[in-house]
């Protein structure tokens, strides 16, 4: 069978781990209608070639040859991407974003850690400030990104209109500041990773008044939430997972709930190492809803 035989239907392609040369996905590229290429480790390649022309989803995942110049080029090839994931990409910088921002049709950007084997963890340790303005922007993974501050998730806010999924796991210069001017215009939030983060109460309290849509909330290692757990039960029916794990300062106090409140849609509740929580909360918690995994 001829190389071009196997590739000329092939639309999805994942590589990991794999030494080949630029011009292996070249011809590639030229024997296949590929919209969706998943590289990682992939640590020779350099350029995604312009002959992938119907390339929407790219991941090129802890690929160490993968620079800002190769973003460059890779924008210049490819401008109407609609996923970018460059997860654990050692060195992306922020100067990337002069080029990533001209993505007019970006939807889902990744830039967050990556795992290498089974137990490290790889980030964009390069990244400082990222200036992210893409205005079509709905998903967003930052996660890892340790210098990543309130103005930098402020200036995200100001710039982009429909985000629905903002992971800022492990992001510890992010508190209430940033994180309320984000939920008074994002009402259709959907998905809120803030595990390790800075926020509080003043952003909880908000949450549940703002986003009614919302379906996962991860509040891990999170120690200045202390209160309204219940208010957020109560206020988003929608919910489907909660996650306080690690949280000392929750306790029974947090989740008071409105009289007739119901969680139809609640399936995980994980209250791992949160030592003040007693069976008090969880049998008032059962009646209300079908709640099929507890973790603590």
């Amino acid at each position: 069978m001829k190389f071009c035989d196997f590739t000329s239907n092939l639309n999805h392609l994942k590589i990991c781990q794999a030494a080949f040369p630029n011009l292996f996905l070249t011809k590639l590229a030229n024997s296949s209608k590929i919209n969706h290429l998943e590289l990682i480790g992939c640590f020779n390649i350099t350029e995604i070639p312009k002959e992938f022309r119907d390339l929407k989803h790219l991941s090129v995942d802890v690929c160490s040859s993968f620079t800002d110049l190769s973003l460059k080029q890779l924008v210049l090839d490819h401008p109407n991407l609609t996923h970018l994931t460059l997860n654990g990409s050692p060195t992306i910088t922020d100067e990337s974003f002069a080029y990533i921002n001209t993505l007019k049709s970006l939807q889902y950007l990744h830039l967050g850690r990556a795992l290498n084997g089974a137990l490290n963890s790889v980030y964009c340790y390069k990244l400082r400030s990222p200036k992210i303005d893409i205005a079509s922007l709905t998903h967003l993974d930052l996660s890892g990104t340790k210098n990543f501050s309130n103005s930098d998730l402020i200036y995200v806010t100001m710039y982009t209109n429909n985000l629905i999924t903002l992971n800022v796991t492990g992001c510890d210069g992010i508190s209430d500041l940033s994180l309320c001017f984000l939920i008074k215009k994002f009402e259709n939030l959907q998905n809120l990773h803030l595990s390790d983060t800075n926020v509080g109460d003043i952003s909880m309290k908000m949450l549940g008044h703002y986003c009614t849509n919302l379906r996962i909330l991860d509040l891990s290692g999170c120690h200045n939430v202390s209160s309204y757990m219940g208010h957020i039960l109560s206020e988003c029916p929608y919910l489907e997972k909660l996650n306080v794990p690690y949280c000392k300062n929750i306790s029974d106090d947090s989740f008071i709930f409105k009289e007739n409140a119901v969680f139809t849609c609640l399936k995980k509740l994980n209250l791992r190492n949160c030592d003040s929580i007693t069976n008090n909360t969880l049998l008032n918690l059962l009646p209300r809803g079908k709640v099929l995994e507890f973790v603590r």
